[in-house]
């Protein structure tokens, strides 16, 4: 996976990484709610937080589909480790 630099990212130490292909956790964050423009993409709800926000797993091919939908405010891949995320739902009691 190529890596991406930016003076922002390297003030943080942050490593940023791009991925062109495969699945990925992405944050959406809608007008409304975003579950039917994640499922128009094949997506899958993992997580349905406060004020119009999901974590789904997205194919990266049609992350710019979902991004142009017009539920859609942002859209755009996180990572997370699967043991803080576990934590992060129980702590927000998030459902899909």
């Amino acid at each position: 996976m190529p890596q991406l630099h930016s003076k922002f990212a390297d003030n943080f130490g942050a490593d940023v990484s791009a991925a062109a292909e495969g699945r990925a956790m992405c944050l959406i964050v809608g007008y409304r709610s975003p579950l039917a423009a994640i499922k128009t993409v094949g997506g899958t709800a993992v997580a349905a937080l406060p004020s119009h926000r999901v974590v789904a797993i997205v194919d990266l091919r049609n992350l710019p589909l979902l991004q142009r939908h017009e539920d859609v405010r942002v859209a755009g891949p996180i990572s997370i480790d699967p043991q803080r995320f576990a934590a992060f739902q129980r702590l927000v009691g998030a459902q899909p």
